[in-house]
């Protein structure tokens, strides 16, 4: 297919072209250029001037684990599960699967909740695929997910916060000895653990005060394992450390209120105020905190607390797949890279704007 006559934004490593093509073959972009540069292609997608854009990303999110009186999300009654795997939770037919598509989403992260301190595996999910009933495991697993704060508290598994940060340690410490070999008893935990020690995968930590912060960031320091910081909702202080650790934040919900304690510092300002010191920032709706559909929308008010636009729509897609370990396949329109596309006649997180166009895996769908 070749997708032609599109205002192609400059979101990674792709260079703006106000009047370009796009084209794809099978599943993948194979180039991309200026129009009077285009081959001849029979399949051919008239964009008119559309804006075309790398399909978003869902960086962190609960879909498919909650249904009424029912969750799926986080064994409560266990301090530890780093060996269960999100996919082996997710409810296929939940309505929102099909609501992300709509609204352009492609890729969602997909992780156990905080209600343990350690609670599971993270994934990739195709949410066209899991619609479709397709092969819709993108990758997994993608990391590891940690909570500290009030959450495992509030699931009376622990009484303070330095016993969830001991309860890490102590299960990195162990599992930084573990040798998996025919004279050493085979330990699931420890196993599924092992890739973090490695630094192949990160730890994802939900952390909303300083002081979970810091206390995340020394684990990490401890260890040498690499994280990345779930809400960060007190980081603004600490923006030049996160940099220089070179630790990703993924901020949200955008729409919040601060019934909660741990939310006393929330301002809708922070991925602005991190990105604008270098942090490499992707933004969540933590679904369903705030509805997957209102990911668009969350871009949209990191833009109206001060944070540029293309910044804002790069942490719904490239900076969202780079801090989730998916950059070598999707969050740009680069060749080689798979073919989730969209065109919007209008500026992507402009208030109104829906897409005109959805092509997953090089097929224009019908949504």
């Amino acid at each position: 297919m070749l997708i032609t006559n599109v205002h192609i934004l400059p979101i990674g490593n792709t260079k703006e072209i106000k009047n370009g093509y796009i084209f794809v073959e099978n599943d993948r972009i194979v180039a991309t250029g200026a129009m009077e540069e285009a081959p001849r292609y029979q399949d051919e997608l008239d964009g008119e001037g559309c804006f075309a854009i790398p399909a978003f990303i869902e960086p962190h999110s609960h879909i498919g684990l909650f249904k009424a009186h029912e969750q799926d999300a986080c064994e409560t009654g266990r301090l530890a599960t780093p060996q269960y795997r999100v996919i082996d939770s997710l409810n296929l037919k939940d309505e929102y699967w099909a609501e992300a598509l709509k609204s352009g989403i492609l890729t969602t992260i997909v992780s156990p909740s905080c209600g343990s301190v350690i609670s599971g595996q993270l994934a990739a999910v195709d949410a066209h695929a899991v619609v479709s009933r397709g092969e819709y495991i993108l990758r997994a697993p993608i990391g590891v997910k940690c909570s500290l704060g009030e959450n495992p508290k509030k699931a009376n598994l622990v009484e303070t916060r330095m016993a969830e940060v001991s309860i890490i340690r102590e299960i990195l410490a162990r599992a930084s000895k573990y040798p998996s070999d025919k004279k050493t008893e085979y330990d699931f935990e420890l196993e599924s653990l092992k890739p973090v020690i490695k630094k192949k995968m990160p730890l994802y930590i939900h952390a909303h005060t300083i002081g979970d912060i810091n206390a995340a960031i020394r684990i990490a320091e401890e260890f040498n394992i690499n994280i990345v910081l779930i809400h960060a909702t007190s980081s603004e202080e600490i923006a030049a450390k996160l940099v220089e650790m070179k630790y990703p934040v993924i901020c949200g919900p955008q729409i919040n209120t601060k019934v909660n304690p741990e939310l006393a510092d929330f301002t809708p300002a922070l991925p602005a105020i991190l990105s604008v010191n270098n942090v490499k920032v992707a933004i969540m709706t933590n679904h369903p905190d705030v509805p997957i559909t209102g990911l668009a929308l969350s871009a949209g008010l990191a833009v109206k607390a001060g944070m540029p636009p293309l910044d804002a729509l790069e942490a719904i897609t490239i900076r969202a797949a780079e801090v989730c370990g998916i950059s070598d396949i999707l969050g740009s329109i680069e060749a080689d890279k798979i073919a989730n596309i969209l065109l919007y006649s209008k500026f992507p997180l402009d208030f109104y704007a829906v897409p005109e166009k959805i092509i997953a895996k090089g097929c224009v769908l019908n949504v």
